[in-house]
């Protein structure tokens, strides 16, 4: 669901209900698209720590099985799950004037056994943590602003090339290695293929170590390098601005100093 301003809560509900009947017909059982329904009505919930059992006590579940099953076991394809969201986001909130947004963020864990996890730096702790890595992408207009778009970071060494840990973890045999800048990109073609209308891409221009660096270094900012890999996509035209804007909010209300000309 996009985030916004406070909406009337009958309207909330029929939009929820609006959303969730558009992707009914990727579950094929009721179950697990019931099941969904409580899932994502936890998520949207106030539930501090959005685990299985948590979320299945929001929803008077008598145990988390159900939703542990839609994860692990359920038959359903996230992918075009995600082309309906992106979709209904971008008949919903659609401008001319929309971004997209290129960020990650980490997931701190204390296994082991999760996709992905190893110690690395994520920005959820501010230091180097036991932790999945994820690289999401949002669609911002001036009406709201909604995620359509999600990959999960798999390290190399540790995961990639480990076929018994792949198969434990589920992670299906086509994924393989791609650095986050890389997964940025992937997720901005995808989107520009299926109709996004925008001509902007932009992201957090910070670094872990307090500075930003060259476009070929790979400790640039992610979304620096995921604006570097456009240029070698085929019809893509890519003009890179660096800006720095001190903003000033007023209520709602961002106001800005027109973008600097200089790269």
């Amino acid at each position: 669901m996009a985030v916004g301003r406070s909406i009337d809560a009958a309207r909330w509900r029929a939009m929820f209900d609006q959303a969730m009947a558009r992707i009914a017909g990727r579950f094929r059982r009721v179950e697990p698209r019931a099941t969904t329904r409580a899932f994502v009505l936890g998520l949207l919930s106030g539930v501090e720590r959005k685990n299985c059992w948590r979320l299945a006590e929001q929803a008077d579940h008598a145990r988390p099985g159900p939703m542990q099953r839609l994860l692990r076991t359920a038959r359903w394809d996230a992918d075009a799950l995600r082309d309906d969201v992106r979709t209904y986001v971008h008949e919903h909130l659609g401008t001319d004037n929309a971004v997209l947004i290129v960020d990650e963020t980490g997931f701190l864990k204390k296994g082991a056994a999760s996709a992905g996890v190893q110690r690395q730096y994520t920005g959820t702790a501010g230091r180097i943590e036991n932790s999945q890595v994820g690289v999401f992408l949002a669609y911002a207009s001036s009406r709201r602003r909604a995620l359509i778009d999600r990959r999960l970071y798999l390290p190399d060494t540790s995961w990639s090339r480990d076929l018994e840990r792949r198969t434990r973890a589920g992670v299906p045999e086509h994924v393989e290695f791609a650095t986050k800048p890389k997964l940025a990109g992937q997720m901005i073609v995808a989107a520009l293929d299926a109709g996004i209308n925008t001509s902007r891409v932009t992201g957090d221009g910070g670094h872990p170590c307090g500075h930003s660096r060259s476009q070929g270094d790979p400790d640039a900012p992610l979304a620096d390098q995921a604006v570097a890999l456009l240029h070698h996509e085929p019809d893509r035209r890519v003009l890179k601005v660096r800006v720095q804007l001190d903003v000033r909010f007023d209520g709602e209300r961002a106001d800005a100093p027109a973008p600097s000309d200089q790269p």
